[in-house]
């Protein structure tokens, strides 16, 4: 997708960092145009104001100028040496394979994530090369270790359950109608996702310590974007709180 900053267009999304212990988005990767010296940089997802679908254009609220002085990244170095050790390219974890409790399911095609929290809701697996014949969706909670060396994700879901799960169409999108008939299968109480009141989407999390984690992850890009030499805390905080707390309640 093309990026729009506050006073022109800069360049594309080309890769996805996320945190492999809270499977929270951590930055978008941005190819800058030819505007200044071409190079990748890291952006907050909480830079970005809006989204247009219909045009496959993300709008954040930087200016070019800004976005030139964000930290650029060494495409040849793996992105755990590069910054924080739980940090992961979705580029580079596209192709692992899954293994359930008794047998290899297929490999992780792509990720839905949440465009208001940016938390990665699901793997989308390609079971077509097995014997499911389908695509399927399986939540980060349902992980119970990564390999990152050998490229394999164990789940502690058993194959036959991933066979009762829904087909995923990646072209249609997911609806909470299908989330609901997805965690039938695996008899998992309190995990249907229910309604909620006061605008907010109806599968956002809720949970306090799921909301403490986004505030302290939004209170730190807002810290890198004032500066790194200027600490504000409490500031920062409040600021974060206020931005995660529209995001979950679907408030501009």
């Amino acid at each position: 997708m093309r990026i729009e900053a506050s006073d022109g267009e800069i360049g594309k999304i080309t890769d996805i960092y996320f945190d492999d212990r809270s499977w929270a988005v951590r930055y978008l990767v941005i190819e800058t145009g030819s505007w200044f010296a071409e190079r990748k940089v890291l952006i907050s997802p909480i830079s970005v104001s809006r989204i247009d679908w219909d045009n496959h254009t993300i709008a954040i609220d930087l200016t070019r100028r800004r976005v030139e002085a964000s930290p650029s990244i060494d495409t040849d170095e793996p992105v755990s040496r590069q910054h924080e050790v739980a940090l992961r390219s979705c580029v580079e974890v596209t192709g692992y394979g899954l293994q359930a409790t008794d047998s290899p399911i297929g490999h992780l095609e792509d990720f839905v994530l949440d465009a208001q929290t940016w938390a990665i809701r699901y793997l989308v697996v390609d079971t077509r090369h097995g014997l499911l014949g389908k695509h399927v969706v399986i939540p980060p909670q349902w992980i119970k270790n990564v390999d990152w060396a050998q490229r394999i994700v164990d789940l502690d879901v058993s194959s036959a359950q991933v066979k009762d799960s829904p087909e995923f169409d990646p072209g249609s999108g997911l609806s909470c109608a299908h989330e609901t008939k997805l965690y039938r299968p695996y008899q998992r109480e309190g995990q249907i996702p229910r309604p909620v009141k006061n605008g907010m989407p109806p599968c956002a999390p809720t949970d306090p310590a799921k909301r403490e984690a986004m505030i302290r992850q939004a209170a730190y890009f807002v810290s890198q974007q004032r500066g790194p030499c200027l600490t504000h805390e409490a500031e920062d905080w409040l600021v974060a709180e206020r931005q995660i707390d529209r995001m979950l309640t679907g408030h501009a």
